[in-house]
């Protein structure tokens, strides 16, 4: 069987067991009034993406039937690979993380790009001492001259190693910012809409600054992901029926650019006056893949 047949096959099955478990939802408990708990991860610190995905969540089960409840995790969990485990083990419910093959793997992807890819147009977090010489890039090969440093198990890192950049992987998320900080990292490249406010919640950092002149863009998007425990089999079918509804009455649209995240990046990030380098991603999963073209930010 080729690839793509496979890839097809796959997105079909995927549908099937959707489509199974709505029914099965539906012939159950919908309509009960028990609330559902949703137990999603503690906002990372200055993290405007948490925050954007909490409210999407928010505001796509709002559509439901069903009553939610969402509860924050008892403690911070810095490292995304332990967040897949919680989330496989079902002590979380609900996370939200760039799509990757192992990540599918172990729990259950919600086919919809939350940010419609703009999770993949990355700038770069810099020390200010390595700021001017970042001005002079006018190629990726002068950019992969750079090193880089992502969070342990970020799919981000295989796509840039792909592309042959130096890439370091650290587990801790606060560590990032202190290695560059150090001028140990030259450059930590985030999505468009990270950066602005993870600098402003640590003052601290004094010698960290955004680059205003270039910018990194791969397909990349990031899903939903819910625990594959059976507790949880309801989230991913109200999920997926609500992206679906949202998509077609356009209120997804509406709430995605009328979004204080999305609005106030897209305007201060400038991305037709940057130098733009496109890289590809060579990682893309089947379910990616499978993406119809609406609802990527770029067609």
């Amino acid at each position: 069987m080729k690839i793509n047949d496979r890839i097809k096959l796959g997105i079909w099955l995927s549908l099937i067991t959707f489509q199974a478990l709505a029914n099965t939802v539906k012939a159950a408990d919908v309509n009960t009034a028990k609330p559902l708990d949703i137990i999603y991860p503690v906002l990372r610190k200055g993290s405007e993406l948490d925050q954007y995905a909490l409210r999407l969540a928010k505001f796509l089960l709002a559509k439901s039937p069903t009553p939610v409840r969402f509860i924050a995790y008892n403690k911070v969990i810095n490292s995304q690979q332990r967040k897949v485990l919680l989330l496989k083990q079902g002590v979380l419910s609900l996370d939200w993380l760039g799509s990757d093959d192992w990540i599918e793997q172990q729990v259950t992807a919600v086919p919809f790009p939350i940010f419609r890819g703009l999770l993949g147009h990355r700038i770069f977090i810099v020390n200010q001492q390595y700021e001017q010489q970042l001005r002079q890039v006018k190629t990726v090969q002068q950019l992969r001259q750079f090193s880089m440093v992502q969070g342990q198990g970020w799919g981000d890192t295989g796509i840039l190693r792909s592309a042959q950049f130096n890439v370091k992987e650290i587990a801790d998320f606060d560590t990032l910012f202190k290695l560059v900080e150090a001028g140990r990292i030259q450059l930590f490249p985030r999505a468009i809409f990270e950066p602005y406010g993870e600098l402003a919640a640590r003052p601290q950092l004094t010698q960290l600054t955004i680059d205003d002149t270039l910018m990194l863009v791969y397909k990349y998007p990031m899903f939903f992901y819910v625990s594959p425990t059976k507790a949880n089999h309801k989230l991913a079918v109200l999920l997926t029926q609500s992206f679906q509804q949202a998509y077609q009455d356009g209120s997804f649209l509406q709430f995605f650019t009328q979004d204080p995240l999305i609005k106030k990046t897209l305007a201060r990030v400038k991305m037709s006056q940057r130098i733009t380098f496109v890289i590809d991603n060579p990682h893309l999963t089947g379910i990616s893949k499978a993406i119809a073209s609406q609802y990527w930010y770029f067609h």
